[in-house]
C-alpha cells in the first residue's frame, strides 16, 4: 500500500486521504488526488486489509483519448502493483501502454488489469 500512495503519488504530490471500515469487502481506503486545478480529473482510490495486502487499486484519468498523462499514470501503477517480479512488471507496463485508450483486459501473474474509456480508468485487482 505504501509503494502506492505513500511513495509513488506522494513523490507527485499527490495528497490520499485515509478511510477505515468503507464496506465489508476491504476495512481500509486510500483516495488520492494531486493537488491543485487536476484533482478532479485524476484520482486512484486503494482498498486494502493491511499495508501488504492490497485487494485493489484503481486509476481514473478523465483526459481523453491520447492524453499522455494518461498513458503515464497507468504504465506507472502497472508497473507499481507488479514490482517485486522484474519479468512481470515489465509485461505489465508494456500492456498498460498499449492498452490506455481501449477497454481491454488481462491476467499477468497473479494480478487482473482491466482498462475501460468510459469511464477512462485502469482497475489492478487480484486474478483469483
Amino acid at each position: 500500500m505504501s509503494a502506492i500512495a505513500r511513495d509513488w503519488l506522494a513523490q507527485k504530490e499527490w495528497t490520499c486521504e485515509f478511510h477505515s471500515r468503507i464496506n465489508s469487502r476491504s476495512p481500509r481506503r486510500a483516495e488520492c488526488s494531486p493537488r491543485g486545478n487536476t484533482a478532479s480529473e485524476l484520482e486512484v482510490t486503494i482498498a486494502y486489509d493491511s499495508e501488504n495486502r492490497v485487494r485493489e487499486a484503481d486509476l481514473m484519468c478523465a483526459y481523453g483519448p491520447g492524453n499522455p498523462t494518461c498513458k503515464e499514470l497507468f504504465t506507472e501503477l502497472a508497473g507499481i502493483v507488479l514490482a517485486r517480479d522484474e519479468r512481470l512488471r515489465r509485461q505489465a507496463v508494456q500492456w498498460a501502454g498499449a492498452n490506455v485508450d481501449n477497454d481491454a483486459s488481462t491476467v499477468i501473474g497473479e494480478l487482473r488489469l482491466v482498462a475501460t474509456l468510459s469511464p477512462h480508468t485502469l482497475d489492478c485487482t487480484p486474478a483469483s
